[in-house]
């Protein structure tokens, strides 16, 4: 329910280190991306859990380039096993949790597939790059497996980062125009304006208000924003 935009000269490492968002994340975070190794860094004590859909078109482009039928049954199984999650999520007499049996079975496929995919990989194709570009990513699959399959466990993460990628679409937007930003200070002065507008839709507050109150020097407050009291704990109300 928080958006946060930093603006950097380079997106790399030192820019990421320099905002302190992950560096400050506890054990009990989860942060999910798609695939960027850099967070899986030993400095960081955060969880990670891989986007299902960036997942699935790195398997579309993996099935283009090889023509190997292991993808379309990794896709088949995320796909299922999401639809599945989502019938759960929206029955209200549901655990919010697949069963023990049903993840042990989903455990079971995902191997079966990885191991089709070896053996798949083995066989001789056109580009000698192609093949070892799937050998790597077949060794993604199987080091990080349990980030890939995260979501499907623990159904208060989501299986996507689709949120987050509608909230940065129109700054990558805003990189295509001629121009785009003057200086440094002018991303930053932009960042700030996305964060406070992109924070305020995801809490229901009128846009239009929102402005208003900032162009009137008295902004909504994160506190405010989200209903905080000062020790920035969730003010409970009770309901007569």
């Amino acid at each position: 329910n928080v958006a946060l935009f930093i603006g950097h000269e380079n997106k790399n490492e030192a820019g990421l280190d320099d905002d302190g968002v992950l560096m400050s994340a506890k054990e009990n975070t989860i942060v999910m991306h798609d695939h960027i190794l850099h967070n899986y860094s030993d400095k960081y004590n955060f969880d990670n859990v891989e986007c299902m859909i960036h997942l699935i078109r790195r398997l579309k482009k993996m099935k283009n380039n090889t023509n190997h039928d292991w993808n379309d049954d990794l896709i088949e199984l995320l796909s299922q096993t999401n639809n599945d999650r989502n019938k759960i999520l929206k029955d209200e007499n549901s655990l919010d949790n697949f069963d023990k049996e049903y993840l042990q079975n989903l455990d079971k496929k995902y191997d079966e597939i990885i191991n089709k995919a070896q053996e798949q990989n083995k066989e001789p194709i056109t580009k000698n790059y192609f093949k070892n570009e799937e050998a790597r990513f077949i060794k993604d699959l199987i080091k990080y497996k349990r980030n890939y399959l995260l979501w499907a466990y623990n159904f208060s993460l989501p299986a996507t980062n689709n949120n987050s990628e509608r909230n940065i679409r129109p700054i990558k937007s805003k990189l295509k125009i001629s121009g785009q930003f003057q200086n440094i200070n002018y991303v930053k002065y932009y960042a700030s304006i996305r964060s406070y507008i992109e924070t305020c839709k995801k809490n229901n507050i009128n846009i239009i208000e929102a402005c208003v109150r900032l162009m009137n020097n008295n902004p909504y407050s994160l506190k405010e924003i989200l209903n905080l009291d000062d020790d920035l704990n969730p003010i409970v109300t009770e309901k007569v």
